[in-house]
């Protein structure tokens, strides 16, 4: 898209967002993949991380199969048990505050790494991205999303 079309696209953009101002908070950065054009809407307004941690967990994992580390085709058997990294207390998630219901019908069986990268991803899955944050380890995971400026 050319420079034109990136102006078109912010003036949209904001006028979208102007719809939502009494009712919401918006904030947009969106880069092109050449990084030669950026838009930027309140962009530095702090908000809660919700599912765009899953995008620095992905990255995580990606590093650790360019490492050697891991595999995409690993596996761990799939659980909805897991550990507080604030004060290490046990909890589990619920069918009914996940996007991807589907996969706790699938607990105690064998799922690859690639397969919780897509379903975190594709369908926003929880329990797959709280099994990556295991499986990648919570440091890790939350180094990277410093490394891309989300603290």
């Amino acid at each position: 898209m050319d420079q034109t079309g990136w102006q078109d696209l912010e003036r949209d953009l904001r006028a979208r967002i102007s719809l939502e101002a009494d009712s919401t908070e918006v904030a947009v950065g969106l880069v092109s993949l050449t990084g030669s054009q950026a838009i930027w809407i309140d962009a530095d307004t702090r908000m809660n991380a919700a599912s765009t941690m899953k995008v620095p967990i992905l990255i995580q994992l990606a590093r650790q199969v360019d490492a050697g580390v891991v595999s995409w085709d690993d596996s761990v058997v799939l659980r909805n048990e897991f550990r507080s990294i604030v004060d290490g207390s046990a909890y589990q998630l619920t069918i009914d505050d996940d996007s991807d219901s589907t996969l706790y019908q699938r607990i105690g069986e064998v799922i690859t790494y690639r397969e919780l990268a897509e379903r975190m991803i594709v369908r926003s899955s929880n329990l797959a991205t709280n099994v990556l944050v295991d499986v990648l380890g919570a440091a890790a995971t939350q180094g990277t999303a410093r490394e891309l400026g989300a603290d």
